[in-house]
């Protein structure tokens, strides 16, 4: 795996939302992915932004998650809404 690829996820589904976040299953693509990384969905001219503040495996707390693992992703940084099967969001923070 090439360590200096950008940490991406792929969303599967929003299981939780709410104004300053939610929870999600996603795929990790590409990178590792680590708590306290910015993601960005790239979606017309203002990109959507999120931070991932927990990532879960099998109900356990993991540090980061690398390619092609699913994990549940607790995001910050706004509503979850709109986001769904196949979106795409790409690390602006290593």
């Amino acid at each position: 795996m090439d360590e200096t690829e950008l940490p991406t996820l792929q969303i599967y589904s929003v299981e939780q939302d709410s104004p300053d976040g939610g929870v999600c299953i996603a795929r990790c693509i590409g990178g590792i992915v680590r708590t306290g990384q910015s993601f960005a969905l790239e979606e017309g001219d203002d990109p959507r932004r999120f931070t991932v503040d927990r990532i879960e495996k099998y109900g356990r707390a993991m540090e980061f998650m690398d390619p092609p693992h699913s994990l549940l992703a607790h995001l910050s940084g706004g509503p979850l809404t709109g986001l769904g099967y196949g979106d795409v969001l790409v690390c602006r923070s290593v």
